[in-house]
């Protein structure tokens, strides 16, 4: 996966995405309290009326890890990254919403994904909204995956830094649960 990121376009992609969040991260940090998560993710793709996307392209899935809940994405444009008809990489921008028991998150995605190989993607996700303990919050999700189109599942793993929602976080290791109502927000 990581080399399908890693190779021609899509460098530049992840070191923009890695100094974007590094700038929101400590953009934020002088402000609320930041924290770092990461964990895992599976969704399957959305279609038909279900899906709201101008190109056809939705999902809904399962976070885990640090943060868990439901993830649900639109993608609103796709196009390639060269004029080369043989090109199978595409830059895309869309839609998130991670919703837990204790409130919601909303996104706007940029990312890439490739049509070929083992049709690696990844997203960034900027935090724009949010709700319940998420009122407040502002930072961002970088996901990278793989799609598989027979199945039409897509698994991977996730990075976040969230500040301005450290209500919704304890700094006991030991706790998994009942914090505001919910299991949503969890800090290990």
């Amino acid at each position: 996966m990581w080399k399908a990121i890693r190779s021609g376009a899509a460098g530049w992609w992840v070191a923009w995405s890695s100094t974007a969040m590094a700038h929101d991260h400590h953009r934020d940090r002088d402000h609320d309290e930041c924290r770092d998560l990461s964990g895992d993710f599976v969704s399957s793709l959305v279609a038909g009326p279900d899906c709201a996307s101008p190109v056809g392209m939705c999902t809904l899935g399962e976070l885990t890890g640090d943060l868990e809940g439901v993830y649900a994405f639109t993608m609103t444009a796709m196009i390639p990254i060269s004029d080369d008809p043989a090109e199978t990489t595409f830059q895309f921008t869309g839609n998130s919403t991670i919703t837990t028991d204790e409130g919601v998150i909303y996104g706007e995605d940029s990312g890439q994904l490739t049509f070929s190989g083992d049709f690696a993607f990844m997203t960034f996700v900027r935090a724009v909204d949010g709700e319940g303990c998420f009122e407040d919050v502002s930072g961002s999700l970088l996901a990278t995956g793989n799609l598989d189109l027979i199945t039409g599942l897509t698994s991977g793993g996730w990075e976040a830094t969230f500040c301005g929602a450290e209500q919704c976080f304890d700094d006991d290791d030991d706790w998994h649960g009942d914090h505001h109502g919910g299991g949503g927000c969890r800090s290990r």
